[in-house]
């Protein structure tokens, strides 16, 4: 829930979490969140809100790409992206979460997350591990975890 994540931002151990749960949370809350620690003083925690709301609403468009957008820019393209998505859509990469269009057209990060939440039971084979050596053609029957 929003407050928890809040106050987790609020601790040295639960800011860099809750940073990366409110870009996945998607919530209108949530991103007018990660827009207000774009101004962190620490820039690399800062940084990392900026990476957090791109993957919740896509790319903002700036002048200089390299040079952070500031919250008013990151708030008008929210409001542009979020004019487009239903009422009652979260958001990831700019677009309506849950998938919302033509199956077929789904994104594969949707399709991902529905897998390890384990929402939709057509996308249990993603979550199916692959034999060692499956991509080299090698096979290593005595290889281990972390090898």
């Amino acid at each position: 829930d929003h407050a928890a994540l809040v106050a987790a931002a609020g601790t040295d151990s639960g800011m860099l979490p809750a940073i990366w749960a409110f870009a996945d949370m998607g919530t209108d809350a949530a991103v007018e969140s990660l827009i207000r620690l774009l101004v962190l003083p620490d820039k690399d925690l800062a940084k990392v809100a900026l990476d957090a709301l791109e993957a919740a609403i896509g790319t903002i468009a700036r002048e200089d790409p390299e040079a952070p957008p500031t919250p008013e820019q990151a708030r008008a393209h929210w409001e542009s992206v979020g004019a487009k998505l239903p009422r009652d859509a979260r958001v990831a990469a700019g677009r309506a979460l849950p998938w919302r269009g033509e199956r077929r057209e789904e994104p594969m990060r949707w399709l991902w997350r529905a897998s390890l939440k384990r929402e939709r039971a057509d996308a249990a084979w993603l979550r199916r591990e692959v034999p060692d050596g499956f991509f080299t053609s090698l096979s290593a029957p005595d290889a281990r975890p972390g090898e």
